[in-house]
């Protein structure tokens, strides 16, 4: 083993640049991918002004409403300047928060809440609008419920009348706890577990297990670089065997590769807020084994290195189209049940250890080895 490492050590300093690339790729790739996903996203929301003219809770309340609505960049700021940015068409509407907000709604009144502008090109103002005064309801409606609750208590002669913040946080408590409104939707016949599915389209473990699945490719190309017709002369004298000396690097680059998979899980629990597990782990090491194996197992029926590098981009890009792990692939499961066993990534995204492939791989492995019923002296 020791003439495996030093060989092998001396390789890879020769190739540096190609190693350590091909390493880090996968991660900086997938980081990369995501950001860029996020920013996307947040450019294709709605931009809209927000002027709030009191501070008070029930304001600041309103604000975040809006803030959490799905589609809707708000930008707080004054008056002014949001009407110029509206006169510039850089906000699709300005909405206004008025003075004594709080105050009117606790007096039960509707008018002069809320004040809004819009200009000649203001193709989202109606649904925002509509949007922000479902927010102001929610506050009518609470303060309303609130003075219902008093004067139902003065007349019963409740002792301990509850007041009207206490009321208001009360309702927000229960709506809260009890999910009074769950919105759910479909399209066609998609139903809402494809939808929700859809929306992993750029999680970050989804586009690294297809980039880590291009970089073991380019990774393992020593299989063809050292399988050459010369070089097996020189283990006919030496106390190590070909398939040995193979054998070994194969173990070699699985536990380099594993370390990395695990700076990698790491780095994404820090910089992208990735939950780690016990099950990530196993899935992880599962489908690092199902991959070394079998892109083994594949990179030993090739004698070309440009035959190997365009059978493994096109292995990629089949992988993306037909794995599940950036498109859904929904219907053809539902339809041959079959494809979801046989998908390599199914155990990994699912965060399975259990992998049919990492049996098929080293069995496979297993039965190169043994060829012929003997090991190359």
């Amino acid at each position: 083993m020791n003439i495996v490492l030093k060989t092998r050590f001396m390789l890879w300093k020769k190739q540096l640049g190609s190693l350590l690339f091909w390493l880090v790729f996968p991660a900086l790739a997938t980081w990369f991918v995501v950001v860029q996903a996020a920013s996307i996203q947040d450019e294709t929301k709605v931009p809209i002004g927000i002027v709030v003219e009191e501070d008070t809770v029930l304001a600041e309340q309103l604000v975040s409403s809006i803030q959490e609505t799905p589609h809707i960049r708000p930008v707080l700021l004054e008056e002014r300047d949001a009407l110029h940015q509206l006169e510039k068409h850089e906000l699709d509407s300005v909405f206004i928060i008025q003075n004594r907000y709080e105050d009117n709604i606790q007096k039960g009144s509707r008018n002069k809440l809320i004040k809004s502008y819009q200009s000649d090109i203001s193709l989202a103002y109606t649904p925002i609008r509509e949007t922000v005064l479902s927010h102001v309801q929610q506050d009518y409606g609470r303060s309303k419920a609130a003075y219902v609750v008093q004067d139902m208590g003065e007349a019963y002669g409740v002792s301990s009348i509850w007041t009207w913040d206490e009321l208001m946080e009360r309702s927000k408590e229960i709506e809260e706890e009890q999910q009074l409104l769950e919105v759910d939707f479909s399209f066609a016949d998609v139903d809402r577990q494809q939808v929700s599915e859809a929306e992993q389209l750029f999680q970050p473990w989804n586009v690294w297990a297809l980039l880590t699945l291009l970089a073991t490719f380019m990774l393992f190309d020593w299989i063809i670089k050292e399988n050459r017709p010369a070089l097996h002369p020189r283990f006919l004298f030496s106390k190590m065997g070909y398939r040995n000396y193979i054998l070994y690097n194969l173990f070699l680059y699985t536990g380099l590769l594993w370390m990395m998979d695990l700076i990698t899980m790491s780095l994404f629990a820090v910089v992208m807020e990735e939950p780690v597990s016990g099950g990530l782990i196993l899935s992880l090491l599962s489908y690092r084994l199902m991959l070394n194996s079998c892109i083994f197992i594949f990179g030993k029926l090739f004698h070309s290195l440009y035959i190997y590098y365009t059978s493994s981009f096109a292995m990629v890009l089949f992988a993306a189209l037909l794995s599940g792990a950036l498109i859904p692939i929904d219907g053809l499961t539902r339809r041959w049940d079959w494809i979801q066993t046989l998908n390599p990534f199914d155990a990994f995204l699912s965060g399975s250890f259990l992998n049919v492939w990492v049996i098929i791989g080293f069995i496979a492995v297993a039965i190169w080895y043994g060829w012929k019923g003997k090991v190359d002296a």
